[in-house]
């Protein structure tokens, strides 16, 4: 940097003084300026999240009820010895599946 030129916040002074002006402070800085942009850009969301979470929200519930469903219909099969005859017919029943 030379003389006239402008610095901002973080510039490194190596060697000498350096006499300078504060021309903006608070909210017209080029800090406050980024924290603001930042902050805008955490807080809200894409359009292509937004989609995902929505997909999200009624997969995972499908998922849930088809396990459940799975597991309750399997359990009344193998109580009731409807399907008593497959375990006997089991192809890897001899290597203990």
């Amino acid at each position: 940097k030379g003389e006239g030129d402008k610095v901002i916040g973080g510039t490194v002074n190596l060697d000498g003084a350096i006499r300078m002006r504060v021309e903006e402070v608070g909210d017209g800085t080029t800090l406050s300026q980024i924290i603001k942009l930042v902050e805008t850009a955490q807080s809200s969301k894409a359009p292509i999240q937004e989609y995902a979470d929505w997909i999200a929200s009624r997969f995972v519930p499908f998922v849930l009820v088809t396990a459940a469903f799975t597991l309750v219909l399997w359990l009344s099969l193998l109580k009731s010895g409807a399907i008593e005859h497959a375990a006997k017919d089991w192809p890897y029943r001899a290597d203990g599946f």
